[in-house]
């Protein structure tokens, strides 16, 4: 992926080009279905409505957030995204959306925590945070296909997370997650108990 491929995603990167980026989470799932998905996630199917991004952080009931996602189809993927929430980072629910294929998810929040995660088969094959992507060895052990992107770097001070992991979700799984199709497509939203599970650290 060249350099003007991956600028492509730069609107993930730019300084609150839009509120409603503030914080998330966007996983992809190959060889699953959204039922699956929603099982997986334990959604109040009852709650389900139809909104978009924006709609859904004023369907929000908590500061704390972790309580709401979307669900939805794209291609042959099923994609989630969480307004201010974290599940999809969690190994055990990677685990299971990955058992018939693949799963990845990449999320952030306003105090600048991320976390990028691929599983395959059932199981995680890399997590790391794209902010500190020279730290602790990371690049010693990138996947193939994370060579050549614009993760950020000591080198050159760029702050490029997010461009550089959805090019990487991209990569990994042949699904391109555009600003149009993310933000201004109303998808399926769902409640979901935000408790069970915990913030990543």
């Amino acid at each position: 992926m060249s350099l003007e491929q991956w600028s492509k995603y730069a609107w993930l990167d730019e300084e609150r080009a839009s509120d409603d980026l503030m914080a998330g989470c966007l996983g992809v799932a190959i060889g699953t279905d959204e039922t699956s998905v929603r099982q997986q996630l334990g959604v109040d199917e009852g709650s389900r409505r139809d909104a978009t991004v924006h709609e859904a952080w004023q369907m929000s009931e908590s500061d704390f957030g972790n309580e709401l996602v979307q669900v939805a189809s794209l291609g042959q993927a099923v994609v989630t995204f969480e307004p201010n929430g974290w599940h999809g980072v969690e190994s055990h629910l990677a685990t299971a959306l990955s058992r018939s294929g693949r799963y990845v998810a990449y999320f952030w929040n306003v105090n600048a925590v991320m976390q990028f995660l691929f599983a395959e088969a059932g199981v995680v094959q890399r997590t790391f945070d794209p902010l500190l992507y020279d730290s602790n060895g990371e690049r010693e052990r990138a996947l193939s296909q994370e060579v050549g992107l614009p993760f950020p770097s000591s080198d050159d001070g760029a702050l490029t997370p997010g461009r550089a992991s959805l090019a990487l979700i991209e990569r990994l799984t042949g699904v391109e997650i555009t600003q149009a199709w993310l933000l201004d497509q109303p998808h399926s939203t769902y409640r979901v108990d935000p408790e069970p599970r915990s913030a990543p650290d």
